[in-house]
């Protein structure tokens, strides 16, 4: 039971990030604000930081990713999705030094191969 606690613990903020973005990109501005301020009061920085970037705030989520990578830095998903982060904001150098230290983590890491085939 407890193990499952945890994966739903997971999980559900992570379909929460997702859910915000889906309303973003569908054009569904009223629940994507409400749903990223909503994920922006996680404890999470990642999370927060996600929240920051979909409301527009983008030097806080760069500033939020920072404090996610330096709680966890071998979390290549945070470096991609800060590299991406930099990307939408035409910072290209700047993603592909987070594209590239994810794939010195991880590899194979799909999200980063994209990042970099990208730029």
């Amino acid at each position: 039971m407890k193990k499952l606690v945890l994966t739903v613990g997971i999980v559900a903020p992570l379909m929460a990030q997702q859910d915000c973005w889906t309303h973003k990109e569908y054009g569904r501005t009223a629940e994507a604000v409400t749903c990223f301020t909503k994920l922006g009061t996680s404890k999470d920085p990642a999370l927060q930081a996600e929240a920051m970037w979909g409301l527009g705030q983008y030097q806080q989520a760069a500033d939020l990713f920072r404090a996610a990578i330096q709680s966890r830095p071998k979390e290549a998903k945070l470096y991609v999705r800060r590299g991406d982060l930099f990307a939408s904001r035409w910072k290209p150098a700047d993603a592909i030094e987070d594209y590239t230290t994810a794939l010195e983590i991880e590899e194979k890491n799909t999200g980063a191969l994209l990042g970099i085939a990208l730029r």
